[in-house]
């Protein structure tokens, strides 16, 4: 089974000239990506393009990934996308005047090693510096 993404929608479809056998055992694949999610592979060479400065290696994304949801209205995380494991979030500061839409990615980089990154999507500078400040302290005892 192959994926095919366009507009943020994923479309499986398989080739003609697969065996049944092949068939068989990508449904088994695609249907074990979704009961049991994992971070996919980081999808860059991180020699010709470096991840934001906001990012961490760590050996246990789970801990990270459910202090952050745990406290999701102080964090302003509104979803989690389980098979992409990205955290989507949005907040807003000074009466409705600063609001900033973030995103938390976890990848996996090897045996036992992920990669949690925050991204500022939009929004100041700024206010996303000091949100990321408070986040980022209450996950700290938690980084390698």
């Amino acid at each position: 089974m192959q994926e095919y993404t366009s507009f943020n929608k994923t479309i499986m479809f398989t080739p003609k000239n697969k065996t049944k056998f092949e068939k068989f055992y990508d449904k088994i694949t695609y249907l074990k990506k979704i009961l049991n999610p994992q971070p996919n592979k980081l999808p860059i060479d991180l020699k010709y393009f470096p991840l934001e400065k906001t990012h961490f290696k760590v050996k246990n994304y789970n801990k990270i990934k459910n202090k952050l949801l745990k406290n999701r209205k102080i964090n302003g995380i509104y979803n989690f996308n389980k098979l992409k494991y990205k955290l989507y979030g949005k907040i807003v500061y000074n009466q409705g005047k600063d609001e900033i839409i973030f995103r938390v990615n976890f990848y996996k980089i090897g045996l036992e090693q992920y990669i949690v990154e925050f991204q500022r999507r939009d929004g100041c500078a700024l206010t996303w510096y000091k949100h990321y400040q408070k986040m980022k302290k209450e996950i700290e005892h938690l980084l390698n």
